[in-house]
């Protein structure tokens, strides 16, 4: 009986140390300290009492589950309470877009301020609203609820707005750019309608087309069968756009597609400012140097050059409207002076590098030789010098007023000696481009025994609905002018239709001078300030758009 006790206590010895040494194995030093076995005697004297019973071998090698005394799980020390972190106070992120941002060379400033609200200065024009800033791009939201977008690039520490860079720098001199606003817009479900300056541009919306169209009087309707529609097709324009040159005014537009339907019309308001000086009344001729002239008023030729080259490109560049620009815009200039180009039957306009005003229109000449029986009628009338006309003066004859306003569109009139400038409204054949009295509309051309007039605008005089008058750019008798031209007075003169000439198409391309087989002078051609300028009114396009953007 003892020998079989002290077997089995030799068993459960053995047994610990063997689950002790194997627990010891697979921990780090530390855990062992931990978990130190309890020792064998301390088990045997906390066990259950031993019953003297008899058991056989092998029973006794592996005890049944119940009877294994488990070894205690060793007490673990108790983990700290952790205090709990003060939790921080956000520290707001810095803005980094406060200060005053600018567009080089425009009147344009941008204040963005500490409070989340910016200021937009364009000229002496201001708008106020909010933005918020993320990490490279600002959006303010004018007051309308409308918002642009800002791009921002850390590296260049600029804002990009639309086409062009915002700089950050106060000490930026800016200068005052002028520029052909949009002055009018209107829109319906068919027809969008844009003015600026004097040049009425409409568009059909939704994939329609604009096949005819017809100006009234404001709220006025066209009579039946009209003679006042005209088609797009022979324009050398879009189907879908029109380009109308009109005098100050409120007009109705009427519109037809190329289905034959006609499009809801459209109410249209020009007022461009316009300096229209009918006749010559109250209006001289240049009597010294257009160059001196403009000095003695604090201007000079160059600046009413990129003037008229930028009311010119407004209305576009080789077009109708855009001819009829230069030769209004010339007269509108000097007018405000109280006088215009004077009449000198040998002055021309045809050299290739004539370009803009002649700074010597109003240089005095030498008298033209009288004949005798001329000297003897001024002898009985009065013993006097000869009386002074514009034909002592340096200026332009009647066909070369045409060609200088064309000229400055872009457009290629100058021909040979034995062309004249109505043959290059020719499509196919002599005389082909003759029309009615009543039928020319921008751009074409009257002709009277030898004098030429370019058409202005038709205009409706007594109120009816239906134009019967021409506004008339001519050289009259004494100076360059406009002139009220009726329909009834008209049947004098003979109409041409530039057509052929404005799409590029006429016959007699092939006699043109200097920028040979072509009616549109190439843009590499044009001079310096004229292609300055047409960066700088493509730049202006896009500031009106964004500036439209931002609410103004």
């Amino acid at each position: 009986m003892q020998h079989t006790i002290r077997r089995t206590i030799a068993l459960w010895t053995a047994a610990v140390f063997l689950l002790g040494f194997g627990t010891a194995c697979g921990t780090d030093p530390s855990e062992q300290a931990a978990q130190t076995p309890t020792p064998a005697a301390q088990i045997i004297s906390s066990a259950a009492p031993i019953e003297d019973t008899v058991v056989s071998a092998k029973e006794t090698e592996t005890p049944a589950a119940d009877d294994i005394i488990a070894t205690p799980t060793p007490t673990s020390t108790p983990e700290p309470t952790d205090t709990p972190a003060p939790t921080p106070t956000a520290t707001p992120v810095p803005n980094p877009y406060v200060g005053v941002w600018t567009i080089e060379d425009m009147p344009f400033s941008l204040e963005l301020r500490d409070d989340n609200t910016y200021l937009i200065t364009v000229s002496d024009r201001e708008r106020e609203g909010a933005y918020t800033f993320g990490t490279n791009s600002v959006t303010l939201t004018g007051a309308n609820g409308d918002s642009v977008e800002l791009h921002y690039y850390s590296k260049a520490d600029t804002l990009k707005i639309d086409d062009f860079k915002l700089i950050r720098d106060d000490l930026v001199f800016f200068y005052d750019i002028s520029c052909i606003p949009v002055s009018f817009q209107n829109e319906n479900d068919d027809v969008a309608v844009t003015v600026r300056g004097s040049v009425v541009k409409a568009e059909a919306k939704n994939g329609k087309q604009i096949r005819s169209y017809c100006f009234t009087g404001a709220g006025l309707t066209p009579p039946e069968q009209s003679r006042d529609w005209f088609d797009t097709d022979d324009r050398g324009e879009d189907l879908n756009r029109v380009r109308v040159f009109k005098y100050d005014g409120a007009y109705t537009l009427w519109t037809i597609d190329t289905d034959g339907e006609p499009l809801t019309p459209i109410e249209v308001t020009v007022a461009s400012g316009t300096r229209y000086t009918i006749g010559s009344e109250g209006i001289d001729f240049l009597r010294k140097p257009l160059r001196a002239f403009l000095r003695e008023r604090d201007t000079g030729t160059d600046e009413l050059n990129r003037s008229m080259c930028r009311e010119v490109l407004a209305a576009g560049l080789y077009t109708r409207a855009g001819a009829v620009t230069a030769g209004v815009s010339l007269l509108s200039a000097l007018s405000k002076y109280g006088y215009s180009v004077g009449r000198q039957e040998n002055g021309t306009y045809q050299a290739a590098q004539e370009w803009g005003v002649n700074p010597l229109w109003g240089y005095e000449l030498s008298a033209p030789e009288a004949d005798e029986d001329e000297e003897e009628e001024e002898a009985a009338e009065e013993e006097s010098d000869l009386i002074v006309t514009s034909e002592f003066y340096a200026g332009l004859g009647s066909a070369a007023s045409i060609i200088w306003a064309y000229r400055q569109a872009g457009l290629n009139l100058c021909a040979d000696v034995y062309t004249p400038i109505t043959a290059l409204g020719e499509r196919e054949d002599v005389h082909d481009n003759r029309i009615d009295a009543d039928r020319a509309e921008s751009g074409d051309i009257l002709e009277n025994d030898g004098e030429y007039g370019m058409v202005v605008d038709r205009l409706d005089q007594n109120g009816d609905g239906a134009d019967d008058a021409y506004l008339l750019y001519e050289m009259g008798k004494e100076l360059l002018t406009v002139q009220i031209l009726p329909f009834k007075q008209a049947q004098a003169w003979t109409a041409y239709s530039m057509d052929a000439f404005f799409d590029g198409r006429g016959r007699n391309v092939d006699r043109i001078i200097y920028w040979e087989n072509t009616f549109q002078i190439p843009k590499e051609e044009l001079p310096l300030y004229v292609l300055e300028t047409i960066d700088s009114e493509e730049t202006q396009l896009n500031f009106m758009q964004l500036i439209g953007k931002l609410g103004f």
